[in-house]
């Protein structure tokens, strides 16, 4: 058992010289091997609007924000292994990026290594279910069924602020 824990930060926030984010503070200060000789691995995602031609994009309408998600679920893949606890923390946009990952692990699950060219078939397949559209929920179960590993989804108590994602994904993260 290991442990994979997810920072994504917000709005314009990414490394910088000498000007640590809370959210990069967090992931910094998280030990590759706890007290209890559990392995701990971490994955820091900077906010929505960082890059040279999305930051007005990004920080408006939270342009990129999928493509986030995204990337840390291909993360997430290659590094889960059943009985694993994921971690996930979020600030700002962030918080909006870490629910909508919530989300989108609780509705696929962690696929299977060999069937992570599926990823967009899956990110697809949960925006059709988030729009409501008929049919989407069952092909959904199906997807997880056929292609994906099981997992437990537990919540904790602590909420950092959370700003909502702009038009692009309908209604709760979860």
């Amino acid at each position: 058992m290991k442990r994979l824990v997810f920072c994504f930060d917000g709005t314009w926030n990414k490394l910088v010289p000498d000007l640590a984010t809370n959210v990069v503070l967090t992931a910094a200060s998280i030990d590759r091997i706890d007290k209890k000789g559990v392995a701990q691995i971490i994955h820091y995602d900077e906010g929505v609007g960082t890059g040279a031609l999305d930051s007005l994009r990004g920080g408006m309408f939270g342009t990129g924000l999928i493509d986030n998600v995204r990337e840390a679920y291909r993360f997430l893949v290659f590094n889960y292994d059943p009985g694993d606890e994921i971690y996930v923390f979020g600030f700002s946009r962030g918080a909006y990026s870490a629910r909508t990952f919530v989300g989108f692990i609780r509705h696929v699950g962690p696929l299977h290594r060999l069937h992570v060219g599926r990823i967009d078939e899956a990110v697809k397949l949960y925006q059709e279910r988030k729009e409501g559209k008929d049919g989407a929920g069952e092909a959904m179960r199906r997807f997880r069924a056929e292609f994906s590993n099981k997992v437990c989804i537990g919540t904790a108590d602590d909420d950092w602020r959370c700003a909502n994602q702009p038009g692009y994904v309908a209604g709760s993260a979860s």
